[in-house]
């Protein structure tokens, strides 16, 4: 019998020790391991839902300045504002108001009171009320025109669900496949209480929670980083499921880690001192590849913007989505810190919205967006200097005797094959497109200026032979002389102007003098 007694706890240490849960407390795998004998429906999740009275919107935040992520003592978020100093709408979050306004409608007034003029802490007076069922006149603005609109202080319920969203790093940025492939972190968390009466909390009281009589409180046990996949396993309900990037093109499985938390700790809300609150957080870091649209019509003096979209595809009525304060105090470090080959980061921004775009369904969505310009110089020294100095070497055959003609169809013939054999070579450093960019325009205008001294050549070579065109012949050498490589420049300078006026948002700040407005 005791021979037994031995095998018996071998079998179990081996066991216990060579699972994917080793290196949790034995009441954390007890918790896990018991949630596959619950009697319960793991799609009604009993998550007790928060009271919300508000306008039901909200309005996009920026980091403040100089706070550092260390200084939890100082708010981190101002509202977002526009030139003119109005607050800009941010998630729309409650169904009433998704057919009134919309996401970065900028709000101008409400009630007569113009929001220009009042800080933060008065605006936000107004769009949270403490009465309810009052209508409220919004003066909104849209697409550049004024809108007014009425809206009703309400109440509504849902899950008040927070999010963490970081950016690492911007790994590869493809302009030809419309790709970006970043590394970041993710990580949510649902709350269940005890009085909800689900049976998973009760489990868990059993299990990593107990209530100490002597000092009349709670303790547990922290169950910390539990593998993704081991949690699922047991139907462990977990908040990050909800969570994926739109327009994901791959995720590389090698390099995302997912974990699991779970916490037992007391719930203050209720009057019972033993009442627990279990806490459930899901953590994701690792490296995906998304969609991105790029307008390259100014290239390479473009200016580009990343969009990261993360959505909750659980149901809008009943979840409302919370970034941490973190995510926007962390921008601050993300624009000082950020490298990103070949590109200069000129802003970041967390946004938070709602996505009207799939077939009409609303979703709760949040987004990291940065704007990044071209570092310009490579391109200009390595490609546009080194076609221009083509182009000068062609056109100085002008400068020869007329009768010189086959030195000039020399030089002419030679510089034009040279700019077709670069143009093989840089051939990988330009993006395929079905429009043409400043860059092609350049190349092209270039191709033609590199034949017109050979055409020059072979007109006042025949015209030089005739007496009758030698005034003529004269005139029009003295005009190659003086303005072909000249005007060359200046149809640069023209396709520069044209391309960079029609997307002035997509071109660098540089060249902002080049606009026509």
């Amino acid at each position: 019998m005791r021979k037994f007694k031995i095998l018996f706890k071998l079998t179990i240490f081996i066991f216990f020790f060579n699972h994917p849960t080793y290196s949790m407390d034995f009441k954390c795998y007890e918790f896990i391991e018991g949630l596959k004998y619950l009697n319960y429906d793991l799609e009604q999740t009993s998550v007790e839902e928060a009271s919300m009275k508000d306008l039901g919107f909200d309005l996009l935040s920026d980091p403040i300045p100089g706070v550092e992520i260390s200084d939890e003592e100082e708010k981190r978020t101002k509202a977002r504002r526009t030139k003119k100093n109005y607050p800009i709408i941010g998630a729309i979050v409650s169904s009433e108001n998704l057919n009134k306004i919309k996401n970065k409608d900028i709000l101008i007034s409400i009630d007569g009171k113009d929001l220009s003029k009042l800080n933060d802490e008065e605006i936000d007076e107004l769009i949270y009320p403490s009465e309810i069922g009052k209508n409220h006149d919004l003066l909104i603005e849209r697409g550049g025109q004024k809108i007014k609109v009425q809206v009703k202080s309400h109440e509504y319920f849902k899950e008040w669900r927070p999010l963490q969203f970081f950016l690492n790093s911007i790994n590869e940025i493809n302009i030809k496949k419309s790709t970006i492939k970043f590394s970041g972190y993710i990580g949510s968390s649902r709350e269940y209480r005890e009085t909800v009466g689900w049976e998973i909390v009760k489990h868990a009281r059993n299990t990593i929670s107990y209530f100490d009589e002597e000092e009349q409180k709670n303790r547990s046990i922290d169950c910390l980083e539990i593998p993704y996949d081991y949690a699922k396993e047991n139907r462990l309900p977990i908040a990050g499921e909800s969570l994926s990037f739109f327009d994901l093109v791959s995720e590389d499985k090698d390099k995302v880690t997912e974990t699991v938390n779970v916490y037992a700790f007391n719930d203050y809300i209720t009057d019972e001192p033993n009442d627990i609150l279990l806490s459930v957080e899901y953590y994701a870091e690792g490296e995906w590849q998304i969609k991105n649209e790029f307008n390259l019509v100014s290239f390479p003096f473009d200016k580009q913007k990343i969009i990261i979209k993360l959505v909750d595809n659980d149901e809008f009525e009943e979840v409302y989505l919370s970034p941490y304060e973190l995510n926007y105090a962390l921008l601050n470090y993300t624009k000082e810190n950020l490298k990103i080959p070949g590109w200069d980061l000129i802003d970041v921004k967390f946004n938070t919205s709602n996505n009207f775009d799939i077939a009409g369904l609303v979703l709760n969505e949040t987004s990291i967006e940065l704007d990044i310009e071209r570092q310009s110089f490579y391109y200009i020294f390595k490609i546009i200097f080194p076609i221009t100095l083509i182009l000068l070497i062609c056109w100085s055959s002008v400068w020869l005797d007329p009768k010189e003609i086959e030195s000039k169809l020399t030089i002419s013939i030679v510089c034009l094959l040279s700019l077709i054999a670069y143009n093989f070579v840089i051939d990988n450093e330009l993006p395929k497109l079905e429009y043409l960019t400043i860059m092609d325009w350049i190349i092209l205008a270039s191709y033609l200026f590199a034949a017109a001294p050979n055409m020059l050549a072979i007109i006042t070579f025949q015209m030089s032979n005739k007496t009758k065109y030698k005034k003529l012949n004269a005139k029009i050498d003295q005009i190659s002389k003086r303005y072909g490589i000249t005007s060359y420049i200046l149809l640069i300078f023209i396709i520069v102007i044209i391309n960079v006026s029609i997307v002035p948002d997509n071109t660098i700040n540089a060249l902002s003098w080049a606009m026509m407005r």
